[in-house]
């Protein structure tokens, strides 16, 4: 019996017969220009099980049309449990239309029972690719009240797909909306440099750690732990360690230590980041097994850890 059970809050699934969908996925984006399908995923995750257990995943869009949604929806519906939840792309500029479309996923519920769950909407959140649009400030100027207002109402969440320059427009519109249940992608993509791992200090004087606690402080604000092995800057570290994982691993840990800290472990969440995380040679494995090191040598219990594999993403999505 594996001793981690978790929940992958963050993966993607894409097939180059839809490549007009994703106007990011072009040919030299080595090794992602190329069919990622649930069965692949499935695979990556079964060599998790001696240590872990992948029971159930949230699925995440990569690609600004709502023609996704349906693809990702019939995806969930017939992977036997294993995709609990969707996150999709919506049109915000057309509030109407927008809230539409949400009621029409909300009413489609999985065809799965878990446990003795009810039956429960597929559609768990939504995702405009903030990173990007042209304008750092968008959430703000384009996002309308109503749409927010629909969204709490629905219980439904927001996944903000952000890097460090979008932190200060995201503190306003969580100011704005604090009833709004938001998660940070990939920890908003902090830079991460080669040379040596950062210090306490060090790191906690960064614009990006200084905007992180202030978002940390909002109860309605998670984060996921996830995609940050494609954050080091790979030109800044020294040759001898470029294709050493342990390295690698001591340069993400101030991050997550802080993490950590600022979130404690009741609102972090793990994600695989699958398969974008294969541009920096990871497999979800390797990512799994430098966390459980990281969590470990952190002084973090088996329950605190479970928190943030499995517990955070059940409760936060509704899974």
């Amino acid at each position: 019996m594996a001793l981690y059970k978790i929940i992958d809050s963050h993966h993607h699934l894409w097939t180059l017969d839809h490549k007009d969908w994703y106007p990011w996925l072009t040919a030299d984006l080595v090794p992602l220009y190329r069919d990622y399908t649930l069965a692949d995923y499935v695979q990556e995750i079964s060599f998790l099980q001696d240590s872990a257990d992948v029971v159930g995943s949230v699925l995440v869009q990569a690609s600004p049309s709502e023609e996704e949604i349906d693809l990702m929806v019939r995806i969930a519906d017939n992977s036997k449990g294993i995709v609990r939840g969707v996150v999709g792309w919506v049109n915000m500029l057309d509030t109407h239309s927008c809230i539409r479309t949400i009621d029409h996923w909300m009413k489609h519920l999985s065809s799965c029972r878990i446990l003795d769950q009810q039956p429960r909407s597929l559609l768990v959140g939504l995702r405009p690719m903030l990173q990007d649009l042209p304008d750092d400030e968008w959430m703000l100027r384009h996002i309308s009240p109503a749409l927010i207002s629909h969204m709490v109402d629905i219980d439904i969440c927001f996944d903000a797909l952000i890097k460090p320059s979008h932190l200060t427009h995201l503190k306003a519109f969580v100011g704005k909306y604090p009833l709004l249940k938001i998660v940070i992608d990939h920890a908003a993509k902090p830079t991460i440099m080669g040379m040596h791992p950062l210090s306490d200090h060090e790191l906690a004087n960064t614009q990006w750690a200084k905007d992180m606690k202030w978002l940390a402080s909002n109860s309605n604000v998670l984060c996921k732990i996830s995609g940050l092995f494609t954050e080091i800057h790979k030109a800044t570290i020294p040759p001898m360690y470029k294709d050493d994982i342990q390295y690698q691993t001591n340069l993400i840990k101030p991050y997550i230590k802080f993490l950590i800290e600022i979130f404690t472990c009741k609102r972090l969440m793990w994600g695989s980041d699958w398969p974008v995380l294969e541009v920096a040679g990871i497999k979800p494995s390797m990512w799994i097994q430098c966390c459980i090191q990281i969590f470990n040598e952190l002084g973090k219990s088996i329950e605190d850890q479970q928190q943030i594999f499995y517990h955070n993403a059940i409760r936060f999505y509704k899974l």
